[in-house]
């Protein structure tokens, strides 16, 4: 049987406003996603979990595990929980490193290091980012996906009217700007079958802007994550492609709603959700075309590939993910 255990986030909830601690004694079940699913993922599956802003030693012991998401900006978050709590509490803080492999040039690793050390136990979200991390920090680092409530997605679930072209979602990735691959690689499948493509989640910030407009039938800017998925609900074919190293969460998202994905092997979902569609780089634009061009020509394997996106996501529901993180810790001896 799972030891139930309790869990605070210290942080903010996103969704309400500080500072009443009873108001951030439960977090919003669904509309928020990743990080702030694990106190979700505790309640479901575990004992009690919370996000928590406030830092005390009485209020802090009151759990079994205090997780902090490790970025730059909130490092200090780290030695302040250990210089409340002490050397040998028997509250365990948990960090997770919250950036991409290639961002880790906006992290001192030497900064990184000092911090991480004061941790009891760390994660990252996909494994090439958590063997870098054990090889330098000299101690096992866990590969723990942030939770995604798949039962909460399912009921987002549209039925796609058959009237209509058919749309591919092209996911935005901010951090590199990256259109051009879908433009290149779909282009050509746009004239041949009659296809729509819509780029989803773009930054308003984005110096390409201005020039996609109309090298797409859509731009959608970030949305609130209800109204996305409501949107992604309505797409045939997800493409979601990046030079980055990457858990990548939206392909779980499109997977609960029956929408396979084409994506790149440094995606680490796309290789436990949709490892028939993947493509080795994310320029490979010949070969997202030929999977693409494969899943409208063949509803058998389309429908196929639906029916094991929703099966296979599962791997990253709330419970299974709350499963693995009591794992990570038995095995690392804190509980």
């Amino acid at each position: 049987m799972t030891r139930k255990l309790s869990y605070c986030l210290y942080g903010v909830d996103p969704t309400k406003p500080l500072p009443d601690p009873v108001a951030v004694d439960r977090p919003r079940s669904f509309g928020i996603g990743g990080l702030f699913q694990w106190a979700e993922a505790v309640n479901q599956a575990g004992g009690h979990g919370i996000i928590f802003p406030h830092m005390s030693r009485d209020a802090l012991e009151q759990f079994d595990i205090v997780h902090v998401n490790y970025t730059p900006r909130n490092s200090n978050y780290v030695l302040a929980l250990r210089d409340v709590l002490g050397e040998h509490s028997d509250t365990k803080i948990v960090a997770n490193v919250d950036f991409a492999v290639t961002l880790w040039n906006n992290i001192d690793p030497m900064i990184l290091k000092s911090v991480l050390d004061k941790c009891d136990m760390v994660f990252h979200v996909e494994p090439i980012g958590a063997g870098i991390l054990s090889d330098y920090l000299g101690r096992k680092v866990y590969t723990l996906p942030h939770p995604v409530d798949v039962g909460g997605i399912r009921e987002h679930v549209a039925v796609r009217p058959t009237e209509e072209p058919v749309t591919i979602s092209c996911q935005y990735h901010r951090y590199n700007d990256n259109w051009y691959p879908y433009f290149y690689a779909l282009n050509a499948l746009r004239s041949q079958y009659g296809i729509r493509t819509s780029l989803v989640n773009v930054s308003e910030r984005s110096h390409a802007a201005p020039s996609i407009e109309s090298l797409f039938d859509h731009i959608h800017h970030r949305y609130d994550y209800e109204v996305y998925l409501d949107l992604l609900s309505r797409m045939f074919i997800n493409v979601d492609v990046t030079q980055d190293v990457v858990y990548g969460r939206g392909v779980v998202d499109a997977a609960a709603l029956g929408i396979p994905t084409v994506g790149c092997a440094n995606t680490y979902s796309m290789n436990i959700i949709f490892p028939e569609l993947i493509v080795e780089r994310s320029f490979d634009c010949s070969g997202i075309r030929d999977r693409v061009e494969r899943l409208l020509t063949s509803p058998e394997f389309a429908s196929d590939m639906s029916k094991l996106g929703v099966e296979r996501c599962s791997y990253f529901s709330l419970g299974r993910s709350y499963n693995r993180l009591v794992l990570a810790l038995e095995r690392a001896e804190l509980i």
